[in-house]
């Protein structure tokens, strides 16, 4: 169980109960300071797709899940000029 979370220097940095260390977190919530797992990204976008929904039946949009994000993100770098350091 994971007892305490901070802001590393990059990424969030978690310890449990006894002082180890958890890394490769993308996200910590605002308040609670609690890791956010896939499981509760889903349910956000999900929610947040049904809102969309609600507030515009003309215009829906189908439910996806969050890895194809990650896909348009990819997509969307490849399609940029490259920069050289």
């Amino acid at each position: 169980m994971i007892m305490e979370c901070s802001r590393g220097d990059i990424e969030p940095v978690c310890y449990d109960e006894r002082g180890n260390v958890y890394e490769g977190f993308v996200f910590l919530a605002t308040r609670s300071r609690k890791t956010i797992v896939r499981a509760h990204v889903e349910e956000y976008l999900g929610n947040c797709i049904k809102r969309y929904n609600n507030a515009n039946p003309e215009n829906p949009i189908r439910k996806f899940e969050p890895h194809i994000c990650r896909h348009t993100f990819a997509t969307n770098m490849q399609r940029l000029p490259l920069k050289t350091l």
